[in-house]
This record gives C-alpha cells, structure tokens and sequence, in this order.
C-alpha cells in the first residue's frame, strides 16, 4: 500500500488537494453524519463506502417514516432491525410511524435500550402491546401516537424511574388504567395529552410534575384531580370539575370546555399566576368570580365565556363594577374578552361615573374584544370609550367583528366606533370579514 493511500485512508490530504468527503477526518464525517435522523437518508449513505457505513453507526437519531426508504416503499422490520442495530450504541432518538411488529419492537428496545433516551411511536399501526416498552429503562422522553388504554400496559411498578416527559396523542384513555400508567412513571415533569377521549373522574398526584397539558374530547362528565406540589402550567380542555391541590406554584392557567359545563373548579389561592385564560360555551358564575379573584397577580387574561349562572340552564353575566374589576387586577397588562362578558361591564358604570375625572389604577395595555352579537352595542361603545378616557397606559384595541348581521344597530354601532376611531386613530383596530363593512 503506497504511503499517499495511507494518508488519505486517514483522512488526511496533500497541500493543494481539493477537500472531499472522503478526505475528511473520521471524527469530522461522523460529526456530519450524525446529524442525519430520516432513515431514508441513512440508508442512502450505508452504501457509498466502509467509511461512511462505520459513520452511520454513531448517528444519535433514527425516524421510521410512513416512506422511509428509497422509492418511498414502507420498510419492513428486517430494515428497521438492521438499522436500529448498527446504531444500537449510540441510538437515543427513534421515531417508528410506520407498521411494525411487536416483537421486533421488542428486539430493538432489546439492543438499544441502554442507550434510548427518546421513543416515538404510532401505536395504531404496531401489530402488539405497549408491554415491551419497558424495556428502554433509560427512556426520558415517551410519546405514543393513537393510543388506546383499555388495559393497562404490563410496565411494572416504577418502571421508567428516568421518564420524565410523556406525550399521547388522539386516543382512547381509561382513567382507571392511566393512573396505572402514572404510577409506572412517578418522576414525570411533563404529562401530555391530546385530543384524547376519556371518561369518569380522572386522578394524578406527581410528585415533581411541573407542566401539565390534558385537551380531552367527546368526554362523559369527566372530573379532574389534580396534586402537584411542582405545578407551574395547567392547560386542561374537556372537565367539568376540577380540583388541583392548593400547594402548587401555578403561573399559568388555561381551562376550557367547549361540549358542556364546568360546575367547579377548586384551584386555591394563585399568588404567582401571570397568565390565566377561561373559554367555554357555559361556566357557573361562582367559580369564574372565585377564579378572578384569587389571580389578582396575573397579567394576561383571557375570558371567553359565552353564558354563565349557577345552574344548568344559561344566564347571561351579572353586573361588573369596572373600577372593582380592574382594582383587583392592578398588574394586568393585557385583556382579551368575550362580548357577552364585556357588555356587563356597562351595567356597573352609572352616567355619572362617566362624567368623572378619574384615571383606572391598571397596567392595561392592550385590550381585545371579541363582538359576535348585537345585544347591548351602545353600551360597549360606552364602555370602549370610558376606557380609552380613564386607562392611562392604554395602547392598543382590537375589535374583532364576527357573525354579526347587517342591520340598523350594527350600522349605528359602526358609527360609534368610527366616531371612537378618529379620535383615537392609533390605538382603535377593527377586524371584521368583508361581508359585514358598511359602504
């Protein structure tokens, strides 16, 4: 063997020698390639040559894609097997969306599970339980594509004592049998679920559980209960009842359903929350005036809530005291509000409190109002008016104008604003469709 062919054999190349691929160091190839993740691309670099197919063997992250070969064919589980195995050393990400057998799922996990921090899978087309997920004992990250916990999954007590994050998306899930699932993961700081159908009352207590996100559809009066001394951001959509144990350091909280009621939600004080958004088609007034109350810190607020009233049957918003309104709420700095809750504001601003010299102790910047009906017009722009007058640090309005018909009390409400408008020409923005501008 020449010495020229030793060289480049070692990556190294001769003063005025173009760079190539195959002159580069090994350390600097693998470094390239380890930045591939599709297989397809993968599998097109085994081949070029002994080098690039030793590389291939350092890459951190696999994706199984519906098309994940050459020619866009579905890869059987002998290609995933052989993959998966020249990377087992190195393998902490890997992603698997196409069909699959359980038991060559089982003999991947097998050879990569020391190494896998990582593990995505669409469980709709995995020919197999979830059983053989155990054993990754150094998963951190989980998510599962169309689950479906009828039963619990054979994962053992504490089994996935590293897991931290888990993730389900657009599935079944049986309170009975994720709580089982919780179990088997009991250091979980991120608990994730998706557009998920469940039933029945649903209960977590984790330890160290920080964010926590459950949008959950086509619900049975489904309750939530929820204990986390760790809790920082709640996002829940689908529950009629909740209740989260006081001890938490909430500073975000989302809560919303929009297929029914929500009757209760027992939340505790919320000294540190900055963001909190309540939306829903119905909400009992007790629980949003107990909610308003303990955020006095928060500085985002949405409420997008069409009726209220303490029973089943839909009231429209009692009467709100501005004044009282915004002087709980001194930090706020932006409010994005449901008409049918901005027009109860007018009803606790007398004619002459209008005619007052006085500026509203608040931070309000921006103000969003969303306008879908034609009940109490006048009011609203009364209401607009005496806020841009007396919020000091006002900057901004939008307007959002939807679902409204043209008739003689939009056309006059559209000429308060406009009046509103050109006085206040940079701060007052209106968004409508083009079907409801008036010519």
């Amino acid at each position: 063997m020449s010495l020229e062919t030793m060289t480049r054999k070692k990556g190294r190349r001769f003063p005025g020698e173009r760079t190539t691929m195959e002159s580069l160091p090994d350390d600097m190839l693998r470094r390239i390639l380890s930045r591939l993740c599709d297989a397809r691309d993968v599998a097109a670099c085994s081949p070029v040559s002994r080098r690039w197919r030793e590389a291939t063997a350092f890459i951190p992250s696999l994706h199984f894609l519906s098309n994940a070969l050459q020619g866009g064919g579905t890869p059987a589980d002998a290609d995933i097997l052989r993959m998966v195995s020249a990377a087992a050393s190195s393998l902490e990400d890997l992603v698997i969306h196409c069909p699959f057998s359980g038991r060559s799922l089982a003999s991947c996990l097998a050879l990569c599970g020391q190494s896998l921090r990582s593990l995505d899978l669409r469980v709709d087309l995995l020919d197999g339980g979830l059983d053989c997920v155990s054993l990754a004992k150094g998963l951190e990250s989980l998510k599962l594509w169309h689950p479906s916990l009828i039963s619990s999954p054979n994962w053992g007590l504490s089994a996935y004592g590293r897991l931290r994050r888990l993730e389900m998306v657009g599935g079944m899930v049986l309170s009975e049998h994720l709580a089982d699932v919780m179990r088997a993961c009991p250091h979980l700081t991120d608990l994730i679920l998706i557009r998920c159908c469940s039933e029945g009352a649903i209960s977590i207590e984790l330890e160290r559980l920080e964010r926590c996100k459950l949008d959950l559809y086509l619900t049975v009066h489904c309750s939530l209960n929820l204990n986390s001394p760790r809790l920082q951001d709640l996002d829940i959509q689908g529950f009629f009842r909740i209740q989260v144990g006081h001890n938490h350091r909430l500073k975000r909280l989302s809560i919303a359903n929009n297929e029914g009621n929500v009757t209760m939600v027992d939340v505790g004080k919320l000294p540190e929350l900055e963001y909190l958004s309540i939306e829903g088609q119905h909400w009992y007034w007790s629980e949003i005036r107990t909610l308003l109350r303990n955020a006095i810190e928060v500085e985002l607020l949405v409420i997008n809530i069409e009726y209220s009233g303490d029973f089943l049957e839909p009231e429209t918003f009692p009467a709100i005291q501005l004044e009282e309104f915004f002087g709980n709420h001194r930090k706020l700095r932006k409010l994005e509000i449901h008409g049918a809750f901005f027009a109860a504001f007018q009803h606790g601003i007398s004619p002459e409190d209008l005619e007052l010299e006085f500026m509203i102790s608040s931070s309000l910047e921006e103000l969003i109002v969303a306008v879908s009906s034609p009940l109490h017009l006048k009011e609203k722009a009364n209401t607009l008016e005496y806020l841009l007058k007396h919020c000091v640090k006002l900057r901004r309005i939008l307007i959002r104008i939807s679902q409204m018909v043209r008739d003689e009390k939009f056309d006059d409400f559209f000429e308060d604003i406009g009046n509103i408008r050109n006085l206040y020409c940079t701060i007052i923005h209106i968004d409508l469709p083009l079907s409801t501008v008036p010519v």
